[in-house]
């Protein structure tokens, strides 16, 4: 199965590569699918989890913008890991190496056959063993085949 992809970077983000895709590659309507939204983090960095450790560091959040046709479902993100950094009194709360967060679509069953464009954005902040930088927002466009 082949998927549609969409990649996005933020200037600076040097530390995490973001790529999207629907799975299926093709939806009919009434059908279900999902958004998976990839992650890919450079060893040594991590980004904090959906439910970070402190109140004051930035979460790993996506939303995707509803459009006519579609119903998105509540993002499900993975299981997060434990690390212990200098620069933090308690163990954080992060995701290392592929993050990969799924949100369930559905189809209407009267949506015309055609591509659609479903728009995501993104946060997450990176950080390394002394520092953590600024968040970043990649906007991302998942193209959505209906046949």
């Amino acid at each position: 199965m082949v998927a549609h992809t969409a990649r996005a970077q933020a200037p600076g983000a040097g530390y995490a590569k973001v790529s999207a895709a629907v799975q299926p590659s093709t939806l009919t309507p009434g059908g279900h699918g999902a958004v998976l939204v990839t992650i890919d983090i450079v060893p040594g960095f991590h980004i904090n989890s959906v439910k970070p450790a402190d109140p004051y560091m930035i979460a790993t959040k996506l939303n995707i913008k509803p459009i006519a046709g579609f119903t998105v479902g509540h993002a499900i993100y993975p299981p997060n890991k434990t690390v212990k950094e200098s620069y933090s009194p308690k163990p954080l709360l992060v995701y290392q190496g592929r993050a990969v967060i799924k949100v369930p679509i559905t189809v209407a069953s009267t949506l015309k056959p055609g591509q659609y464009t479903l728009n995501c954005a993104l946060i997450y902040q990176g950080c390394n063993h002394t520092a953590c930088y600024p968040p970043q927002n990649p906007k991302i466009r998942v193209p959505v085949t209906v046949k």
